[in-house]
């Protein structure tokens, strides 16, 4: 419809001569005021659902929302008001878009492959996890980026497009601070008194570090002219790398009288 058919259509209703400049002014009018209805009541229903489904930083789903209700207004008025062809105007908008993706494909991958991450809840901040080969905690989930705190004590921040191609484990709690301590007992040893020494140890070298609700079980592998080899099984609590717990527990049994 132009400008032309509108003022026809008012005139047609009321009978007389209506200017060209308040009908368009009207028509925009309406068009507007349609469209900020339309823009509040899915602004709230769309907060609602988003808070309901605990979705991080929601409100981009809701500004893309707005975007577009906007866009169909302007598109709805381009004609009328303005006599510009809107199919010239979409036409330019997608070449525009498209170049801008062409351009932007790893940032466009990083907050898809964001949004996965946040909506699926495959990881959430305080998970325990192990990606390649790196193992920490999930500190932060953003659009771009999902940030990893190793248990060296390093941040690794990983992009979302890169994390959703890799393998991914999430541990269990009680998995994120296992660690086992590999020893070579001489055969003639009291075994219940090198568990209990090597219990005391770690509790020593670990500090507060040290789990008391998992001890410090001791399992035979293999025996051997060499004697048998074993490994402690320990747990450490958060703060601490199971590798440096590992190190330090090694550190403090070295030249004990039971080592083969």
């Amino acid at each position: 419809m132009n400008a032309t058919n509108v003022q026809e259509a008012v005139l047609d209703i009321f009978g007389f001569g209506v200017p060209v400049a308040v009908i368009k002014l009207g028509f925009l009018l309406v068009v507007a005021v349609a469209a900020f209805i339309v823009d509040r009541l899915l602004t709230r229903a769309l907060r609602s659902v988003l808070e309901r489904a605990s979705v991080p930083s929601a409100s981009i789903f809701v500004n893309i929302a707005r975007v577009v209700v906007w866009v169909f207004a302007l598109l709805a008025v381009l004609q009328p008001v303005f006599g510009i062809e809107p199919t010239g105007f979409v036409a330019a908008l997608g070449v525009t878009s498209i170049a801008l993706s062409l351009g932007m494909q790893d940032t466009i991958a990083n907050v898809f492959g964001g949004l996965a991450l946040m909506v699926g809840k495959v990881i959430v901040p305080g998970d325990i996890v192990t990606i390649g080969t790196l193992t920490g905690e999930v500190t932060d989930i953003n659009w771009r980026s999902t940030t990893l705190k190793l248990f060296s004590g390093d941040m690794e921040i990983i992009p979302n497009s890169v994390l959703s191609k890799k393998e991914l484990t999430k541990l269990a709690p009680f998995q994120a601070g296992e660690f086992r301590l590999p020893v070579m007992i001489k055969t003639d040893a009291d075994f219940d008194r090198v568990r209990e020494e090597i219990e005391r140890i770690a509790r020593e070298a670990l500090q507060e570090f040290y789990d008391e609700e998992f001890g410090a079980p001791l399992f035979v592998e293999q025996i051997t002219n060499f004697g048998v080899m074993a490994h402690v099984s320990l747990h450490v609590k958060p703060g601490l790398s199971p590798r440096r717990a590992c190190t330090a527990v090694a550190k403090e049994l070295l030249g004990k009288s039971w080592l083969a």
